[in-house]
């Protein structure tokens, strides 16, 4: 058996090092990544906000519509147009607003418009799948307006107190 001189040494330590540094931040990658949602459960807006682009945008949100109530390439590739074309208004509707909150009727007005023209696309059963998710979505926004982002409390029982202060020990 042969004794590792102290250049190898060096060596195989250098080659460790390089393969934990690019190892590592796959694994890192891989380990953030949540879980998708249970079917038919929307759990917020997706990062960015489903008309702004990035992973909460017209793509991300026709994907998850193909996963979720079946959709063929041809129904998803509508699907996609619709969603581009809402982004594109609702964008425009902001951008009239000169910083201004937009006004709520237009914006509710494009949406409706959106979800009615999705809804023209899907069949019979996608229809009634799509229409719970998006009462289920809207149950949810109503519920956050109604008590901020925390939720009611359980059954009518006051919010838990705050902690006590913290005093520092000597």
């Amino acid at each position: 058996m042969r004794v590792f001189g102290a250049k190898n040494k060096m060596r195989a330590a250098t080659l460790l090092l390089c393969g934990a540094g690019v190892a590592l931040p796959a694994l890192a990658q891989q380990q953030s990544t949540p879980p998708p949602p249970p079917d038919g459960q929307m759990q917020g807006p997706p990062p960015g906000g489903p008309h702004r682009g990035g992973p909460g945008g017209p793509e991300h949100r026709a994907e998850m519509l193909q996963h979720r109530l079946g959709l063929s390439a041809d129904q998803t590739a509508q699907v996609k147009g619709i969603l581009a074309d809402g982004r594109a208004k609702m964008e425009a509707a902001r951008a009239s607003s000169n910083g201004t909150p937009p006004d709520h009727k237009q914006m509710r007005a494009l949406m409706e418009e959106e979800n009615g023209k999705i809804r023209a696309v899907l069949t019979d059963d996608q229809r009634k799948k799509y229409d719970e998710m998006e009462a289920h979505r809207r149950e949810e926004m109503r519920e956050h307006r109604e008590n901020g982002p925390g939720g009611a409390p359980a059954s009518g029982e006051a919010p838990p107190p705050p902690p006590p202060p913290s005093t520092p020990q000597r």
